[in-house]
């Protein structure tokens, strides 16, 4: 579906429901609740996954999975901060949320891929006082602030190559510049549904029986 046709699922899913106040809204006030919905069924499919750690058909048209240092994108780097051990991995501009991730390190000259843990940036002191999950050669802990991925490694390591899964920012849709949504077409009826829901919550009658029904569609 384009957005043409978001905008007249859009408008007949309104009429059944609003029955009582006729309500009209301008394109513009339309694609800020079909983009509200877009994120909030993003948002509830990245919980999915963090839950079953399974890739749903439902977001692989959403899902990069990226190589870092990449020729294709020089400004994607891996840079060693100062601090013992610690390397800023810089990721693209469309990044919305981790999936998952791997590392390769280089000792010498010999070089593995272990997994990635990501961990809560409150816990970082915390993480790397504590042993038991500090970098070791099967796993290294991640955190994600100022924009970056920072990553700590073992001792007399080298981060070699960050290989990152993750969900790209969706496109902002917009009737009057003829923009579409890329997400799958699984979900447009459910995002479609949500979103007037949405603007019935805002501006439809107080006896629309859909107005609290935000659930039945999530």
């Amino acid at each position: 579906m384009n957005i043409k046709e978001w905008h007249q699922a859009f408008k007949v899913q309104l009429d059944t429901l609003d029955t009582e106040s006729a309500l009209r809204l301008q394109p513009e006030v339309v694609d800020v609740f079909l983009n509200k919905a877009i994120n909030k069924i993003m948002m509830d499919l990245y919980d999915a996954y963090e839950e079953s750690q399974e890739m749903s058909d439902a977001i692989s048209s959403q899902t990069v999975i990226l190589e870092i240092p990449n020729p294709s994108f020089p400004s994607l780097t891996i840079t060693p901060t100062g601090v013992p051990n610690q390397w800023k991995v810089s990721i693209p501009d469309e990044y919305y949320h981790h999936l998952q991730s791997y590392a390769t390190l280089k000792i010498g000259n010999a070089t593995g891929v272990v997994r990635t843990v990501k961990q809560l940036l409150d816990t970082e002191n915390k993480v790397l006082s504590n042993p038991f999950e500090r970098a070791d050669d099967t796993e290294v802990p991640i955190f994600f602030k100022n924009g970056a991925i920072y990553v700590y490694t073992p001792d007399g390591s080298t981060l070699d190559k960050f290989s990152i899964t993750y969900l790209k920012n969706p496109i902002i849709v917009s009737y009057k510049q003829n923009i579409s949504s890329d997400i799958d077409e699984y979900l447009h009826e459910r995002i479609i549904n949500l979103a007037v829901i949405y603007a019935l919550e805002t501006y439809g009658s107080e006896r629309t029986p859909a107005k609290v029904q935000i659930k039945d569609v999530t």
